[in-house]
C-alpha cells in the first residue's frame, strides 16, 4: 500500500470517527438552558395588595348603590310614611368581591319605634341583570346595631361605602387580605346618639376581628 493510499484511509478513518462522535458533542447536557437573545415574555403576576375592584367595577357599584338606597326608602315608605334611614350595612363573604357583597339598607318608623325594616340587595346582578333583594322587619333587640342608634344625619353623608372601603383598606385592610386566603368585611353607616355619622369598617378572619378602623362620613378623617 502506498503512501498517498495510507494517508487517504487514514483521512477516512478520522472523518468516521467525528460523524460518530458529532451527535454526542451536539447533545443539550443535562440542566443547560438554551440562549435566546430575544426578549423573554414575563408571567403576569398578581400584586394581592392592589384593592380587589377596578375603576370600573367601582363605578358601577357606586351609581348602584345610590339607586338601591332610593329604591329601599320607597319601599320602606310603603311599610311606614314616617320612615327615617337608620343604617347602611355592607358584607363581603371570603373575599372583596361583587359576587360575595351584600347591601343592607335599615329604616326606624318614630309610630312604631321597636322595629327595624330593612332592605337586603345582592351585589351581582341575576341572570336578568337585576340585583335581587329581600325584605325583613326586625325587632330592634334582635338586631345587632346598637340601641343608641339615631336616625342617620343623611347631609353629612358624603363617603359612600366604597370610599370608606379603600380608605380602610389603605389603613391596614389590605394586610389581613394578602395574609389570608379568605376573609370577611363589614361596613356599618351609622350614628350613635350625640356623635357624628360613621363608617364603622372591620376585617374578619374564621370570625374574629383582625383589623377595625372609624372613618368619618363626612370629611373621611380617621377616629
Amino acid at each position: 500500500m502506498n503512501r498517498r493510499t495510507l494517508i487517504i484511509a487514514g483521512a477516512l478513518i478520522v472523518l468516521a470517527i467525528i460523524l460518530l462522535l458529532l451527535p454526542s458533542l451536539l447533545k443539550k447536557p443535562a440542566g443547560t438552558t438554551p440562549t435566546n437573545n430575544t426578549a423573554q415574555t414575563q408571567p403576569v403576576t398578581t400584586n394581592v395588595a392592589a384593592f380587589p375592584l377596578d375603576t370600573a367595577k367601582v363605578s358601577t357599584l357606586s351609581a348602584q348603590a345610590q339607586k338601591e338606597f332610593d329604591f329601599a326608602f320607597t319601599k320602606a315608605k310603603e311599610w311606614r310614611n314616617d320612615v327615617a334611614p337608620a343604617a347602611v350595612i355592607v358584607k363581603y363573604t371570603g373575599s372583596i368581591d361583587d359576587k360575595n357583597g351584600k347591601n343592607t339598607y335599615a329604616f326606624v318608623s318614630p309610630s312604631l319605634s321597636q322595629f327595624y325594616f330593612t332592605l337586603t340587595f345582592d351585589q351581582a346582578v341575576n341572570a336578568s341583570g337585576e340585583n335581587n333583594f329581600q325584605r325583613i322587619l326586625y325587632f330592634k333587640e334582635d338586631y345587632f346595631l346598637p340601641a343608641n342608634t339615631a336616625v342617620m344625619p343623611i347631609n353629612y353623608w358624603k363617603l359612600n361605602y366604597l370610599d370608606a372601603l379603600k380608605k380602610a383598606d389603605d389603613l391596614g385592610g389590605k394586610n389581613i387580605r394578602t395574609d389570608n386566603k379568605n376573609y370577611d368585611v363589614n361596613l356599618v353607616l351609622s350614628a350613635q346618639t350625640g356623635a357624628y355619622l360613621m363608617w364603622d369598617v372591620e376585617y374578619l378572619v374564621n370570625g374574629t376581628k383582625m383589623f377595625s378602623v372609624s372613618i368619618n362620613a363626612y370629611d373621611g378623617t380617621v377616629k
